[in-house]
């Protein structure tokens, strides 16, 4: 991992040919997701969790973007407040999004049902966790087709390279399932879960609550641990 301002990562990721991806978690950035994708070819972006066991949850899911010169506000925009927390950046080699999609299709969702649970690989926040533990031979399985990756880290924009970019089946023991978290992110990531579970699964009940208070304050803490799980 070394420090960069993500305009030089982006200037020399293009200029080496690469193609750009964001990695958008759309939960709280509808407004970001639809300026991107209005007017945007379909083989240039995707749902990450459509086509998946999780296809509800697709719109505020994490969505996979090429960029081009044409996104330039819009990413100016994100990378100004990178206390959003709205995701990450990507240099990927031209027609591997395909490749790169079934990559993210297949790590997440972890477990198997009913403890079946998301993996916010779409957070800034648990990718740099992830690229802070991992050994570098674990690198390549956990970024599949990701030749460098540009994140905000908490304090800095960081960069990590991948290795050995390419397609990796899904270990059977992932070893990014395996990173401490902070209580910080365990309990955002236990929220999120939350929030989706309960949308998904009681959505009227949720907009009911909804309407009078924030639902997370509904919610009892003990039980957001069995909340953030899915059916």
């Amino acid at each position: 991992m070394s420090q960069v301002m993500p305009d030089q990562w982006l200037a020399a990721q293009r200029g080496e040919g690469r193609n750009v991806c964001l990695v958008l978690d759309a939960q709280n950035e509808i407004e970001a997701r639809t300026a991107l994708l209005r007017e945007r070819a379909y083989n240039r972006y995707s749902s990450v969790y459509s086509q998946t066991p999780v296809a509800e949850l697709a719109a505020a899911g994490p969505f996979l973007i090429e960029l081009d010169s044409a996104d330039s506000e819009h990413l100016t925009e994100l990378l100004h407040a990178p206390e959003r927390n709205w995701g990450w950046l990507a240099s990927i080699a031209q027609g591997d999004l395909p490749a790169w999609l079934a990559h993210w299709r297949a790590r997440c969702l972890v477990g198997t049902s009913p403890n079946r649970a998301l993996y916010r690989f779409q957070d800034n926040r648990v990718l740099a966790r992830a690229l802070q533990y991992l050994p570098i031979d674990s690198l390549a399985a956990y970024l599949g087709a990701a030749i460098s990756v540009c994140y905000w880290q908490g304090e800095h924009w960081a960069i990590t390279d991948n290795p050995m970019p390419g397609e990796y089946p899904l270990p059977q023991a992932p070893t990014w399932l395996s990173v401490p978290s902070t209580s910080a992110q365990l309990t955002a990531i236990r929220e999120t879960n939350a929030l989706r579970f309960l949308l998904d699964q009681h959505q009227q009940a949720y907009l009911k609550v909804a309407q009078q208070q924030h639902v997370l304050e509904w919610i009892p803490k003990p039980l957001l641990p069995t909340a953030t799980k899915l059916s």
